[in-house]
């Protein structure tokens, strides 16, 4: 996901985190303050989404003190909830859930121990963005088990702050077992074997042990392509160069150069206009680099600058303009494989 990031551009003004939580955390909290019953604890993580600080603090009382939860305990759940901060700021926090000795503590001590381990990994693998750890699980149980994490990015334009998420995922183990009664997710997976499979997972859940080998494991996520594709487009320094050369021209001609630039490795688009101001106009909204207008008699050729400003042109005839292009996006590095658009 950070490579992926990387690669799309720079990122001027612009930090991303990685917010990352366990499901069991916040199901050990809520048994923690007497949230058991499945139902309440799917309601909790409802209100979770919606929650915001003091934006929805009132509500989320509210709705805590309507499923009977008392007003010291919806005090410190709420603390937690606006806790995005280190893993040892965090563990410090769940200090009061973690040193009693209940099934809570322990979910909240395997969650952690689980966090600690992923965050050495991340660090051992080269993941240079922010980790930021939280309670907050906007996952239903049912679908994710163990890890989930968020994607935040960060605009520190100018003297505001604003984030929002761009991407999401996890693990989701219980999504997949949902299917184990359905689909032979194997040729040699048989209805006694996935039966047992759902014993062990059953046994597990009850403190039992589980061979990691019978579990059926997954993991993903997803990234909002429209939100990082409309901050991209805003940088001044976003260049979308979807071809190199815009050709036009005699039609004879046209296609000779477009075939010549090809050959040559340089990604070139023909058009049907033959209006020079329409010509820049594509090439601005393509990411050209040159345009070139090509007759019989000679070649109008227009180069663009580091802007996107074509301020004037050539003329020549049509093989000194080919061998112009080329050595001319040879020189600065653009050429990129062979074939045409």
């Amino acid at each position: 996901c950070q490579h992926l990031l990387n690669e799309l551009g720079e990122w001027e003004d612009t930090k991303f985190i990685f917010r990352l939580s366990h499901g069991d955390l916040i199901k050990g909290v809520l048994l923690h303050l007497g949230i058991s019953a499945k139902d309440h604890v799917a309601q909790v993580i409802e209100y979770m989404k919606a929650y915001s600080s003091s934006n929805h603090k009132s509500q989320m009382t509210g709705r805590l003190q309507n499923l009977g939860v008392t007003d010291q305990s919806i005090q410190y759940l709420l603390s937690l909830l606006d806790a995005d901060t280190g893993l040892n700021q965090l563990t410090n926090l769940l200090r009061p859930v973690t040193k009693r000795r209940a099934d809570s503590a322990e979910l909240v001590k395997s969650a952690l121990q689980h966090l600690k381990k992923v965050e050495s990994t991340a660090g051992r693998l080269g993941l240079k963005f922010e980790l930021q750890f939280s309670v907050k699980s906007f996952y239903p149980p049912c679908l994710y088990s163990g890890l989930t994490f968020q994607v935040i990015r960060v605009l520190t334009k100018k003297a505001s702050r604003n984030m929002d998420i761009i991407g999401a995922g996890g693990r989701y183990n219980e999504l997949v077992r949902t299917f184990t009664d359905y689909l032979d997710f194997g040729s040699t997976t048989t209805t006694s074997t996935r039966r047992s499979i759902k014993q062990s997972e059953e046994s597990a859940e009850s403190g039992g042990n589980m061979s990691s080998e019978d579990t059926l494991c997954a993991t993903g996520f997803s990234l909002s392509v429209d939100r990082l594709v409309s901050t991209l487009v805003k940088l001044d320094t976003f260049n979308p160069s979807i071809v190199q050369v815009v050709v036009a021209g005699d039609e004879s001609e046209k296609c000779h150069v477009c075939q010549e630039l090809w050959t040559a490795g340089i990604r070139a688009v023909s058009s049907e206009s033959q209006r020079m101001d329409e010509l820049r106009e594509l090439a601005k909204d393509l990411g050209a680099e040159i345009v070139i207008l090509a007759t019989v008699e000679n070649a109008r050729i227009s180069f663009g600058d580091k802007d996107g400003r074509f301020m004037g042109e050539k003329k020549m005839n049509v093989s000194e303009a080919v061998q112009l292009i080329t050595r001319e996006l040879r020189l600065v590095g653009l050429t990129q494989g062979g074939g045409g658009v």
